[in-house]
């Protein structure tokens, strides 16, 4: 999160019902992340989705892909940002970079 906002960009993170140390709530997960980008007014986020987060990010981009302004899932063939971050970090920057400055 510190390198994103050092580079320019404004990253959000949540911890979805359910999952870290959340309590569950009968939403789903993606219904969820809408209303937080909705509470938040957030205009066309990038979300950045590893693992479980992934398949949410991407479940939010099928079914409102007006809503946001890019994708990033992290999976098979990528370095994983916990086995790799600066890599991670380094190309995650340079797409942002690339596609949303």
């Amino acid at each position: 999160m510190d390198r994103l906002h050092d580079a320019g960009f404004a990253p959000q993170a949540i911890d979805l019902p359910g999952f870290g140390k959340s309590e569950k709530c009968a939403l789903p997960p993606e219904k969820v992340l809408q209303g937080f980008m909705a509470e938040q007014k957030l205009s066309r986020p990038v979300l950045v989705g590893p693992s479980m987060g992934g398949r949410i990010s991407l479940d939010v981009a099928l079914h409102d892909p007006e809503s946001i302004g890019g994708l990033v899932l992290i999976g098979a063939g990528h370095p994983c940002y916990l086995d790799q971050p600066d890599l991670w970090h380094e190309q995650l920057l340079a797409f942002l970079k690339k596609h949303f400055t």
